[in-house]
Parts: structure tokens; C-alpha cells; sequence
């Protein structure tokens, strides 16, 4: 039979005579995969108390609208957009800044349906999403209110 571990540890005294007991801890596994649990539970909790899931859906229709006018606009002229798929990555990297649509549209219909989305996608995306993430997290605790009558 396996005897009972004690729930204690000697540690090495600091002056002659003295005993000093340290509390064992048990090791703790380093975890690899995610939480999904967790997750789902935060997801659902930030969209029930949040506008997320509305306005993430705004923002993919607003995309999926200006690639198309995009993709109308500048079809068979610009060599970078020619298909509506290009349209769409093109809008992507222009939402997030990131860079990759050089050279962008050249027709004057084009740069200007390019340039309201690249205003419009990133203040949706960076001012608004994130915006919704960081009042979610600096929040106050929600406390149970106290009545005196």
C-alpha cells in the first residue's frame, strides 16, 4: 500500500537549529492546445454584451459591396484587378493597411470607390472592433446593487 505523502517539505534552515517547513506543490502541466471551451464561452460572452457580431458583419458586407463596385469599376482595364477575387484581396489589404495593393486602382471611379473603402474599412476595423475588445475587457466588475429600503 502507498503511503500518504506529507503535505510538507523541508527546507534548508536559515540558522543552526530552526525548522522550516515549505508547502509541496504539485507541478503543474504546460498546456500546448488552446482552451476551446474558454474560447467559446468568451465568445459568446463578448457578443451577447457587445455589438460585435453586427458590426463584423457590416464590415464583410461593406467589403464584399465595395470589391464589387471595385471589381466593376476597374474590369477590364487594370492589369491587377481582374477578377472579382483580386477585387477582394485588394480591398482586404486596403481595410487593413497592410500594403500589398500597389499600384491600386487607375481609373478616377475606381480610386475613388478605393479610397472611401481604405478610409471606411480600417475606421471600422481598427476604430470600432478593437474599440468594442478593449471596452470589454476595461469594464467595470458588475456588482450586485445595494438597496437600504
Amino acid at each position: 500500500m502507498k503511503e500518504e505523502e506529507e503535505p510538507f517539505e523541508r527546507v534548508r534552515p536559515l540558522r543552526p537549529g530552526d525548522v522550516i517547513l515549505r508547502r509541496k506543490r504539485p507541478r503543474r502541466k504546460l498546456r500546448v492546445l488552446p482552451n476551446i471551451p474558454a474560447m467559446v464561452i468568451f465568445l459568446k460572452d463578448i457578443s451577447a454584451r457587445t455589438p460585435l457580431v453586427p458590426l463584423l458583419l457590416s464590415l464583410v458586407g461593406l467589403w464584399l459591396l465595395f470589391s464589387l463596385g471595385l471589381y466593376l469599376a476597374e474590369g477590364g482595364v487594370s492589369e491587377q484587378i481582374t477578377s472579382y477575387g483580386n477585387a477582394l484581396w485588394w480591398s482586404f489589404g486596403a481595410m487593413h493597411t497592410m500594403g500589398v495593393n500597389n499600384p491600386g486602382p487607375i481609373t478616377p471611379a475606381g480610386m475613388v470607390i478605393g479610397g472611401i473603402w481604405g478610409i471606411i474599412g480600417t475606421v471600422i476595423f481598427f476604430g470600432v472592433i478593437i474599440a468594442i475588445f478593449y471596452a470589454y475587457f476595461m469594464r467595470p466588475r458588475q456588482r450586485p446593487s445595494r438597496e437600504l429600503i
